[in-house]
């Protein structure tokens, strides 16, 4: 978990592992202040009411959004797990999470076989994961996020942390991500901020 000293211009495009992340920096910077647009449609709710075909289907899935839509989606999920939009949002979408796993299932663009759990979790057909660790990262994230803030903010101007839900890469919607919070600062912008489960140490 860090903020670099200043913008790296050689980073300037989306790489795939964090593209549901990086949008340019306003579209980020707009998710810290409510918008009222309206919502797009969740990808299941465009397969039953705008679409009769696969080919239909997936051109819908992948009309880009505005990043007004962006912005309105990342307010309607900002609970992430406690919030039912939340979910609803990330059924069929390649999330951050699940990014390094699909990659390892395409070989040369064609799907490999037994991608029936790896499918089964994307669509939410299988209940939320539950576990000691995971319920203590859920406890003490809060926290790190606070600890973060306190180790750094001497070091950047103006520095603040705020709740973030899910961001849709806006050139591409079925991809996207959930920081754990958006750090702003007045020398490095906006950034995401993941929050690692040191439980197993």
């Amino acid at each position: 978990m860090f903020l670099p000293a200043a913008p790296d211009p050689a980073h300037a495009l989306p790489d795939i592992r964090d593209c549901g992340v990086v949008q340019w920096e306003e579209a980020l910077e707009d998710q810290l202040q409510k918008v009222n647009v309206a919502l797009p449609p969740t990808l299941p709710s465009l397969a039953a009411t705008h679409c009769s075909s696969k080919d239909q289907f997936f051109e819908a899935a992948v009309q880009q959004l505005d990043k007004d839509e962006v912005s309105a989606v990342c307010q309607h999920t900002i609970d992430q797990s406690n919030s039912d939009g939340w979910r609803e949002y990330r059924v069929g979408r390649l999330t951050a999470s699940k990014a390094h796993e699909v990659c390892k299932k395409v070989n040369h663009g064609v799907a490999n076989s037994g991608n029936t759990a790896l499918l089964k979790e994307i669509m939410n057909y299988v209940p939320p994961a539950h576990s000691p660790a995971i319920h203590w990262g859920n406890c003490n994230e809060k926290y790190a996020v606070h600890n973060f803030e306190k180790l750094n903010r001497r070091k950047h101007k103006g520095m603040k942390t705020a709740p973030c839900g899910l961001i849709l890469y806006s050139q591409l919607p079925i991809m996207a991500a959930s920081p754990d919070a958006l750090v702003t600062c007045k020398c490095c912008g906006t950034h995401p901020l993941e929050v690692k489960n040191p439980f197993k140490h």
